[in-house]
C-alpha cells in the first residue's frame, strides 16, 4: 500500500507542475513585461525536453534500478523549480521551465514501467486507471492551486510548493521502493540505451501507438492553452476563474480513470480508446458556442471526461506491446504523447491569433477524428482484445 500510494503521488506530481503555469499566463505578462506568445513559451520549452528525453529515460529505467532514476528525476525537477520561483525575469524563468521539464521526463515512464512490472495482466487496466486518475489530478489541481496563489500570495509560491514536495518524493522513492528485477548493467552505456530505442521504434504498433497519443495531446492541449489566453483577453476573467475551468478538465479524468481503466479490462482496450475519442469530438464541437464561464467549465468538464477515458487503455497498451522493453516503449509513448504538448501551442498559434478560438476547437476535432481510424487499426492488427 505504501509503495502504490508513493508511485500514485509521484505520477501526480509532474503533471500539477506542468499544467500550473497555463493559469499564470496573465500574471506573468504583467511581471516580465512580455507577450502571449513569449508566455506561450513557458509551455512548450517544458515539453521539449520533457518529450525529448522521454526517448531515452525509459531505456535508462530499463537497464538501471528504476527507483533511482525516478528519484534523480525529481531532484532535478526540484532545482528547475526553485529557480522558477525566484526568476528575476523571463529569459531566466523560461530557462528553469528547460530544467524542469528535464527532471521531469525520467519519472512518469518509469512509473508506468514499475507498475507493469507488478501489475496482473487481468487487472492492468484497472491499474492504470489509478495512474490515469493521479495524474489527472495533477493536471486539474496545478491551474487551480496556481491560480488561487497568484491572486492572494502571488505566483512564485506554487514553484516553492513544488520544489519542496519534488524533494519529498525523491526521498520517498528510494526508501520505499526496491527494483526486484535482475540488473546486469553497472555503468552506463549510450549503446545499449541506443540499440533498446532503435528495438522498440521499429516495430509499427509502437509507433502507431506514439502518433495516437501525440494527436490525443495535441488537440487537448490546444484547446486548454489558447482557451486560458481567449478567456483572460477577450471575457476579461481573472487568473482564478481561468484556473476553474482548467481544472475541471483535469478532475473529470480523475474520476472517469478508474472506471474506465476497469472497462479496460471487461470489454478490451480499442473499445475505451473509441469512447473517450467520441467524447472529446463531441466536447470540440461544442466548446465553439461556449461564451460563458458555466458553459466552459461544463464543456471542458465533458473534455476531460473523454480523455480520462481514452488514457488507462492507451497506457496500458504501452506497457503490453513489448514486455521486455516496457520502460522504454512507455518512455517512447509519452515522448510522442507531450511532443504533442510541446508543439500544439506553437503550430496552432497562427491559427489563433489570425483567425478565432473557433478554428482552434474545429482543427482538434478534425484531429481526433483521425485519431480514432489509426487507433482502429493499431488495435485490429497488434491487440487481441
Amino acid at each position: 500500500m505504501q509503495v502504490k500510494f508513493v508511485l500514485l503521488i509521484g505520477a501526480f506530481l509532474g503533471p500539477f507542475a506542468g499544467n500550473a503555469v497555463i493559469a499564470l499566463f496573465e500574471p506573468l505578462k504583467n511581471d516580465f513585461g512580455v507577450s502571449s506568445f513569449i508566455v506561450f513559451l513557458s509551455v512548450t520549452l517544458f515539453m521539449i525536453p520533457y518529450a525529448l528525453m522521454q526517448v531515452f529515460s525509459g531505456s535508462v529505467a530499463d537497464l538501471f534500478e528504476r527507483q533511482k532514476v525516478v528519484a534523480a528525476g525529481f531532484y532535478v525537477y526540484a532545482i528547475g523549480s526553485l529557480i522558477c520561483a525566484i526568476s528575476p525575469n523571463m529569459t531566466i524563468f523560461l530557462g528553469a521551465r528547460i530544467l524542469q521539464g528535464f527532471g521531469s521526463a525520467f519519472i512518469f515512464p518509469a512509473i508506468m514501467a514499475i507498475i507493469g512490472d507488478t501489475a496482473p495482466f487481468e487487472r492492468r487496466g484497472e491499474a492504470m486507471g489509478f495512474l490515469g486518475s493521479a495524474s489527472a489530478l495533477g493536471v486539474a489541481t496545478g491551474p487551480l492551486i496556481a491560480g488561487f496563489f497568484a491572486v492572494t500570495i502571488g505566483w512564485r509560491w506554487i514553484f516553492l510548493l513544488i520544489f519542496l514536495l519534488s524533494l519529498i518524493i525523491g526521498i520517498l522513492f528510494l526508501t520505499t521502493f526496491e527494483d526486484t528485477r535482475k540488473i546486469n548493467e553497472s555503468k552506463f552505456d549510450i549503446n545499449k540505451i541506443f540499440k533498446l530505442i532503435k528495438e522498440a521504434l521499429s516495430e509499427t504498433s509502437v509507433r502507431l501507438l506514439g502518433i495516437c497519443a501525440f494527436l490525443m495531446f495535441f488537440s487537448y492541449i490546444a484547446a486548454l492553452t489558447f482557451t486560458s489566453d481567449y478567456v483572460g483577453e477577450e471575457l476579461s476573467m481573472k487568473a482564478d476563474k481561468i484556473g476553474v475551468i482548467l481544472f475541471s478538465a483535469g478532475i473529470a479524468p480523475a474520476i472517469v480513470a478508474i472506471p474506465a481503466g476497469k472497462l479496460v479490462d471487461i470489454i478490451g482496450r480499442l473499445k475505451v480508446i473509441l469512447n473517450g475519442f467520441t467524447i472529446m469530438i463531441i466536447a470540440f464541437i461544442l466548446l465553439r458556442f461556449a461564451d460563458s464561464f458555466t458553459r466552459l467549465v461544463i464543456l471542458f468538464f465533458l473534455l476531460g471526461c473523454g480523455t480520462g477515458t481514452a488514457w488507462p487503455a492507451l497506457n496500458t497498451l504501452a506497457v503490453e506491446l513489448i514486455p521486455e522493453k516496457r520502460a522504454t516503449v512507455s518512455s517512447l509513448y509519452n515522448s510522442f504523447r507531450f511532443g504533442g504538448y510541446a508543439a500544439s501551442p506553437i503550430l496552432l498559434a497562427p491559427i489563433y491569433l489570425q483567425l478565432s478560438i473557433t478554428y482552434i476547437y474545429l482543427t482538434c476535432a478534425s484531429i481526433v477524428l483521425l485519431n480514432i481510424l489509426i487507433a482502429s487499426i493499431l488495435c485490429s492488427k497488434f491487440i487481441k482484445r
